[in-house]
């Protein structure tokens, strides 16, 4: 397989597969949130992102043209769970996702702000650059405070979601 390990930004943190540490071999990575001080068990690929919400998009190869095996090897040895249960981890349900309509696409109105401000209020301060918190704290998105625009900023903030989304 290939992928990564992104952080809820989309910054890379590590690669995981045939460009990772494990060089496609397999192997255990260990995602330890922002400000972790407890022990570290050996045999564990670190990974110390700057977010709570981390990404891990991967591929697998086809086989003989084929992803059947690609997917059973994935289906067989991907295993995601807390460090508390790496004694006994707990089984994947994997969905298949294949053929559903999905939207990946940021809403277009002013619903956009309030996703954002959720997310600021739920992720380290740590977790994004000073001046992206500024430029968010301009319009009333801070850590900690509640997000409440008045209508005119409302009105502001909608307009700039819908260019946002006319313009990506």
């Amino acid at each position: 397989m290939l992928g990564a390990i992104n952080d809820f930004w989309y910054r890379w943190v590590t690669d995981v597969g045939i460009t990772g540490p494990d060089k496609g071999q397999g192997g255990k990575y260990l995602i330890l949130p922002p400000g972790y001080q407890g022990a570290i068990p050996a045999g564990y690929a670190v990974v110390r992102p700057k977010t709570y919400g981390n990404w891990m998009p991967f591929r697998s190869f086809l086989v003989d043209g084929s992803p059947k095996p690609g997917v059973e090897s994935v289906r067989k040895n991907l295993k995601i769970y807390q460090l508390s249960d790496a004694a006994n981890p707990p089984p994947i349900t994997f969905a298949n996702a294949s053929g559903v309509p999905a939207n990946f696409v940021a809403p277009g109105d002013d619903s956009f702000w309030t996703l954002l401000n959720q997310v600021i209020q739920e992720e380290p301060p740590e977790g994004a650059d000073p001046t992206t918190l500024g430029l968010f704290a301009s319009i009333g998105i801070v850590k900690v405070k509640p997000f409440q625009p008045d209508a005119r900023m409302r009105t502001i903030l909608s307009d700039a979601a819908k260019i946002g989304a006319v313009t990506a």
